[in-house]
């Protein structure tokens, strides 16, 4: 047949080569990356301890290796905590927020940082493995029990977005799930009990896309997560290997489509490599690098293993990590090793690595940890475009190593001005045939020109014909230009080949081999480049060759030659002239005789030798065969003329014509001597060929005085209903008294009758009389027909006659019979040599199985519950519902009867069972209330007969103090039913209004100074200038009185500030006073001191929390020259870091301490 190759796109490449338009990854918009080197080209060097002691915090130094400015950001002593609360999470936890302003650390609550100065901003009680929003910069996804939330870092509230109401818990991902950058599809886990279910929940929409139960594997289970670009669903068993609960598993987002990816089970991140496919980038293990520890990327739609970074025979590799984090600079994969002394190719550095195979990495600098324990291994964690990473490390110093985590660093690579930029974009590869948009990426120009026709745009539609390169200048209006290039690589299709058209018979099988591509697909699903197929008809097979991402069809057709059909028409038959045969044909389904009959049987008479033919088939063949129907003609019967004789003589009668002769005489030779004493006739059967026919001949006697004597015959008797033949002789005329004049006769009396006949010669006559006694039939009667059951026998008795005759072949009256099936039984009834028949039938009725339906017990539940109904009994069942099977799930809405019929054999019985829906509870709740912090509140349901709250009270009313917003899920019962209620208790900040210290300004000519004014101690702020930020600016005229009304939402209070305007016009220069405070220690624990110089108005010291919060105030007098040191006893404010403020002169001072 004619071959057909067409290239396709295959669908998961045509949605990642349009993400790829998106993403730039060597060039990203301006954005600049260590120099890359190929790994065969890097001179590793052994591990070196560090050159320097361990940095203080906020202390920011040069990384050698690549120039980059590395930052200690965190501190025990300054965030008072210690252990894993110290540094990041986790190499597969972004660290940065989703505008790059924040930094979350680990731990409940989670220290947030600011993300360009580092500094220590507040604790956030995140939820459980908290997850930065790639959308929203405040937002953090979680769990919480059996909800999936969001939490506002800024307010500290959360929100519950979809609770799973069918788990006890859900848990995001074992703590090593994310959800796709686009905020759509998470992966989670639900338990009950030892069972676990994966589930991909859709956060836009609301909805659970799909689902998969794996029982009491959870325990096998390492982590689940969707993909970074949200094409797949993962699961990472604990295990190496193919197995069920072994190794990596992919699916599509709908849970369907199980893959096996990979086989090694060690760390990994789920990425982009830099085709635009969905990757794992793991820790691997094959024997051509001979090591568990190197690197390797799997596609998540199973198309191969891409070798990455050997560390051959690196046995000693510890504490290696990956992230794949850099959302937006996709391709590229951060990698942190930390080894030992004794392998110098375990680099014990940071670096990126390409995801194409080509070994190109960035280095990025040393992280100088020692290994320890696992929270002082260092994980990097890039930001969104890899530009900035965070990396934790103890730095070989012994005390850290001591303590329970190391302190987190920020490495920063430096960023250099572009000037006038132009990025073509990542180099792609297409299929032949196939289009591809280039889209440029440029800064500091106004126009975009392809090195094609039309190519005036920032976006091109291309359709090379082989592998081309195409320029993109980007221009000013100065004439200034830059341009870059982008290879558009051409694969050629495979030329896909199924193999050439094959026949077999029907019930064979045959092998088909397919060539042209590295992979296959076949229509039949299978995925071999061989397959073994056993078609019953005549089957077009389709098989898809794929090779590097490219594919093309080809088709071959397995003819499939049917069974032949062994058609017989039965064997030849001979037949006499004027019989007539049935010929039966065999060995199909359907008949055609040549006759025209499509009957299987058919009855012929012909006249001469005749072929019959028949055609039988079975619907897919046919054959013919022929039965010939040999007719003999009868024999030509003489028995000679007719002869006179004289009385008392004998004369010779001879026949001819045949093979065979019969008499009726009983001779059975073709000549016989008679001598008869009267005229009579005599006849003769001819047989030849088994064929007969007869003639007569007369023997006329004649007597030497000629006397008639008339001879009726002898006196007959016949039953009822039948005929007999009178023949008379003696003569040469006839005349009966039935009228007739031939010799014989033939009567059908219904009495008993005498006949005359006169016989004449011509000269003489005579007359002669004979009786036909006509007997009745007897009157057979086989008795009623009977009923018996099977198994059972029956006796049968005839009557009406003398002697009887069944069908059976006995011959007494009565006969036993034991039929297995309903029979009708004959007996022939004889009296007086005449015969009748009667029948009687036995009607057998099968055994009956003994049928009780069961469908089981009344079943109480509660409304929009199921349950399963299982009927018992029989083995066939139908439910009013219409189903078929033993058991049925039902969800009826309002009390239901269901009947079930059940069926053995012929018998059926039927049974009901009644489902009592009770309703749920009508649950009442109190509203969702407001309080401020450190107030409570009252809340209560009802509805029900039992109550239980999630915080375990069991009462109708309960009294709840958050510190923070909570949701409380109260379950009310009644009858045995329950529902599930939320209350929200919002939570705000107790109203502390401040408006600030009051402030003295100058007015100098014309132009007055400005003051800065901030409010403190609420969430929202109202100033009596109508603006409502917390600070504002002010310059007014003379001295004024300022209002502000602070709100948390709930409450509010008022608080004033004076702006004092001072005429400080004078002809003497004031005298420059340097003011200056410093506190000490720091940290401290029940005392401060604050020294002031320089100052010149008494003043207040205010110490505020870092939420903003007002929590002491001290008046400090300064002396004539303008120094003193105040101690102030801050025993008895929270630990943690405060802000230590004072005013001089409309200027604030700031410094943070810690108290311990």
């Amino acid at each position: 047949m004619k071959k057909e190759n067409r290239g396709k796109f295959l669908l998961k490449g045509i949605f990642m080569s349009t993400l790829l338009l998106f993403f730039v990854t060597n060039k990203m918009m301006g954005q600049s990356y260590p120099e890359q080197v190929q790994l065969p080209n890097v001179n590793y060097e052994a591990y070196q301890q560090p050159a320097t002691s361990l940095p203080g915090y906020l202390e920011t130094f040069t990384e050698s290796l690549s120039g980059s400015s590395v930052t200690r950001i965190t501190d025990r002593n300054t965030f008072n905590v210690t252990g894993q609360r110290l540094r990041h999470n986790y190499s597969r936890d972004q660290t940065w927020n989703s505008d790059e302003t924040l930094i979350k650390m680990a731990g409940y609550p989670a220290a947030i940082l600011d993300a360009e100065t580092y500094e220590f901003l507040f604790w956030s009680d995140i939820p459980s493995y908290g997850r930065w929003s790639h959308t929203q910069p405040h937002i953090m996804y979680g769990t919480d029990g059996n909800t999936f939330v969001s939490h506002n870092v800024n307010t500290n509230q959360r929100t519950v977005l979809h609770r799973f109401s069918n788990y006890a818990s859900v848990d995001f991902g074992f703590g090593e799930g994310n959800q796709d950058k686009y905020d759509r599809y998470v992966g989670l886990i639900g338990k009950n009990g030892n069972n676990s279910t994966l589930i991909v929940y859709d956060i836009q929409n609301d909805v659970i896309t799909g689902t998969k139960d794996i029982g009491t594997n959870g325990s096998e289970l390492d982590w689940f997560s969707v993909s970074q670009l949200g094409g797949f669903a993962v699961a990472q068993y604990k295990d190496n290997g193919t197995g069920a609960t072994a190794g990596i598993k992919s699916y599509n987002i709908d849970m369907t489509n199980e893959q096996h990816i990979y086989h090694n089970t060690e760390h990994g991140d789920l990425g982009v490599d830099a085709f635009g496919n969905e990757v794992i980038v793991e820790y691997g293990g094959e024997s051509e690098w001979n090591d568990n520890f190197s690197l390797y990327m799997a596609r998540l739609d199973g198309q191969g293993v891409t070798k990455l970074f050997p560390y051959i025979n690196g046995r000693g590799i510890w504490g290696g990590h990956i992230s794949t984090q850099n959302v937006d600079r996709p391709g590229w994969a951060y990698i942190s090793e930390q080894c030992c002394p004794t392998n110098p190719v375990a680099p014990a550095e940071i670096f990126a690595i390409k995801l194409d195979g080509s070994g190109i990495i960035e280095r990025y600098g040393k992280h100088n940890a020692a290994p320890s324990s696992y929270l002082h291994e260092t994980q990097v964690v890039p930001n969104r475009n890899g530009t900035k990473m965070i990396f934790a490390s103890n730095w070989n110093d012994s005390n850290v190593m001591s303590q329970s985590g190391s302190p987190s660093f920020v490495l920063e690579y430096p960023q250099v001005s572009q000037g006038m930029t132009v990025n073509a974009g990542n180099d792609v590869t297409i299929c032949e045939g196939e289009s591809t948009n280039l889209t440029a990426y440029g800064t500091g120009g106004t126009n975009f020109s392809w090195n094609i026709s039309g190519g005036n745009s920032q976006n091109i539609e291309v359709t090379p014909t082989q592998t081309t390169t195409y320029t993109i200048t980007l221009s000013d209006n100065s004439g200034n230009s830059v341009t870059d290039e982008v290879v558009v690589t051409v694969t050629p299709l495979p030329i896909a080949n199924a193999g050439n058209d094959v026949t077999i018979n029907e019930g064979e099988s045959v092998t088909l081999t397919a060539s042209g591509g590295d992979t296959y697909l076949w229509n039949t699903t299978e995925t071999s480049e061989s397959i073994t197929v056993s078609p019953t008809t005549t089957t077009t097979y389709t098989v898809q060759a794929i090779r590097q991402g490219c594919l093309s069809e080809d088709t071959v057709i397995v003819s499939v030659i049917p069974t032949p059909i062994n058609a017989d028409a039965g064997n030849d038959t001979t037949i006499c002239a004027g019989e007539s045969v049935t010929l039966e044909a065999s060995g199909g389904s359907d008949y055609v005789w040549s006759t025209g009959e499509t009957s299987q049987s058919i009855t012929v008479n012909p006249s001469t030798t005749t072929n019959y033919t028949v055609t039988v088939s079975n619907g897919q063949a046919s054959a013919s065969d022929s039965v010939q129907v040999t007719v003999n003609p009868l024999p030509v019967t003489n028995a000679g003329n007719d002869i006179t004789i004289t009385e008392g003589n004998s004369t010779t009668l001879t026949a001819s014509g045949g093979f065979t002769y019969l008499w009726n005489t009983g001779e059975t030779t073709s000549s016989i001597s008679v001598s008869p004493s009267q005229t009579t006739t005599y006849t003769v059967q001819v047989t030849d060929n088994n064929c007969s026919s007869e003639a007569t001949v007369t023997v006329t006697v004649e007597g030497s005085t000629p006397t008639v004597t008339a001879h009726a015959g002898d006196d007959v008797t016949i039953c009822e209903n039948a005929s007999t033949t009178l023949t008379a002789s003696g003569g040469s005329s006839y005349e009966w008294s039935t009228g007739e004049t031939t010799q014989s006769i033939e009567v059908s009396p219904t009495t008993t009758t005498t006949y005359t006949v006169l016989v004449s010669d011509g000269t003489s006559s005579d007359s002669d009389s004979v009786q036909v006694t006509v007997n009745p039939l007897p009157v057979a009667n086989a008795g009623n027909d009977i009923t018996i059951t099977e198994g059972n026998s029956t006796t049968l008795t005839a009557s009406g006659g003398s002697t009887y005759l069944w069908n059976t072949g006995e011959t007494t009256s009565s006969i036993s019979v034991a039929p297995s099936q309903t029979t009708t039984y004959t007996v022939q009834a004889t009296d007086n040599n005449c015969s009748s028949e009667a029948s009687v039938t036995v009607t057998v009725v099968p055994v009956q199985p003994n049928v009780e339906a069961n469908a089981g017990s009344d079943v109480t539940i509660c409304e929009n519950a199921s349950t399963t109904l299982t009927a018992t009994g029989g083995s066939i069942y139908e439910w009013s519902t219409g189903e078929t099977t033993q058991s049925i799930t039902v969800s009826p809405s309002s009390t239901t009867t269901y009947t079930v019929n059940v069926t053995e054999g012929t018998v059926t019985d039927s049974d009901d069972v009644t489902v009592s829906v009770s309703p749920l509870p009508i649950i009442i709740t109190s509203d969702d209330p407001t309080i401020e912090n450190g107030q409570s509140t009252i809340l209560s349901a009802s509805g029900g007969t039992d109550y239980l709250w999630s915080t375990g009270e069991t009462t109708q009313s309960i009294s709840v103090n958050p510190t923070y917003t909570s949701i409380y899920t109260v379950t009310v019962i009644n009858n045995g039913c329950s529902d599930t209620r939320d209350i929200q208790v919002n939570v705000v900040e107790v109203v502390n209004a401040d408006a600030g210290e009051d402030v003295e300004i100058c007015a100098d000519g014309d132009e007055n100074t400005t003051a800065t004014l901030r409010a403190t101690g609420g969430l929202y702020y109202q100033w009596s200038t109508g603006e409502t930020t917390q600070s504002i600016r002010v310059s007014p005229q003379e001295s004024t009185v300022y209002e502000v009304v602070v709100s948390n939402g709930f409450n509010s209070e008022t608080d004033q500030v004076n702006v004092t305007v001072n005429q400080c016009l004078s002809t003497v220069e004031p005298e420059v006073v340097d003011a200056e405070i410093t506190v000490f220690p720091n940290p401290a624990t029940s005392e401060i001191n604050v020294k002031v110089s320089g100052f010149n108005n008494d003043t207040k010291v205010n110490i505020y929390d870092m939420l903003g919060r007002l929590i002491q105030t001290n008046a400090i007098g300064v002396t004539a020259n303008g120094a003193i040191t105040k101690k102030i006893n801050v025993s008895n404010l929270p630990r943690g870091m405060v802000l230590v403020t004072l005013n001089q002169n409309g200027k604030i001072y700031t410094k943070k301490i810690v108290l311990n």
